[in-house]
């Protein structure tokens, strides 16, 4: 079950247009499937959390000035708030095993941030266009992507209490380093007769050659954390590709 709406201004002001929107989306009831080998049993875990809740809130910004009739600077914002608004619960099954090893328990995940996505971007770019070339050059800066966390290690099982019997919830959630990418492109339009319009675009992304960026990552699914660190992602060095199109 999803709900949202948003609301969004548009302005244009002679050399200067945009729009500024905001949002804000429920998600319940949702249900999310892990499988993984628990090493305290030796088996596989099939492991699922139903009842969820996420809310995704935030406020999105583009800007468009016309600099010269060739020159144009574009820039765009997005900053959100995607998180857990709930504890679900969680039921475990383990294969090759009998009832007495499954396991129904809350997973106290409430307020961790969703993982896979920055929940803050800037991104600037300048396109030059003459004689039916264009060149554009575009700068990113994100922040706020967080590792997903392993559901295991937040359930009451494995959660210590307090003097008066509370959970003491292991609330840390790691954030990843801010990242800046910058991308170039290059293309020429072509008239073709009979009204036919022929584009070549070559696009360059991660000019920088950056490889050391962790774009996303993920807990392992095991007790200890201390011995079984997180796995990270990478993104790819500089890398193109030519795109070719054809209108008819």
């Amino acid at each position: 079950k999803i709900y949202g709406g948003d609301v969004t201004y548009r302005y244009n002001f002679g050399p200067v247009y945009g729009r500024i929107t905001g949002y804000y989306n429920v998600f319940k009831d949702q249900t999310e499937i892990e499988n993984y080998f628990d090493d305290t049993v030796g088996t596989y875990v099939f492991q699922s959390l139903t009842g969820g809740r996420k809310i995704h809130q935030g406020i999105e910004a583009a800007l468009s000035i016309k600099l010269t009739s060739q020159l144009t600077l574009n820039g765009v914002a997005a900053i959100g708030s995607y998180k857990y608004d709930n504890n679900p619960t969680t039921t475990q099954s383990y294969e090759n095993s009998t009832k007495e090893y499954d396991l129904r328990d809350v997973v106290y995940c409430k307020g961790y941030h969703v993982s896979g996505t920055p929940q803050e971007a800037y991104d600037a770019n300048l396109s030059y266009n003459v004689s039916g070339w264009f060149f554009t050059v575009d700068g990113t800066y994100y922040r706020k992507n967080y590792v997903d966390f392993a559901p295991i290690r937040r359930i009451s099982a494995y959660t210590s209490k307090d003097a008066d019997g509370n959970y003491l919830v292991n609330n840390t959630q790691e954030r990843l380093a801010g990242q800046f990418l910058m991308n170039a492109s290059i293309g020429k339009s072509f008239r073709l007769a009979g009204g036919k319009n022929l584009s070549v675009n070559f696009m360059v992304n991660n000019v920088l050659n950056r490889k050391n960026v962790k774009s996303s990552g993920f807990e392992q699914n095991r007790i200890n954390g201390d011995t079984y660190k997180p796995y990270y992602y990478y993104m790819q060095g500089i890398n193109g590709f030519i795109l070719v199109g054809l209108r008819f």
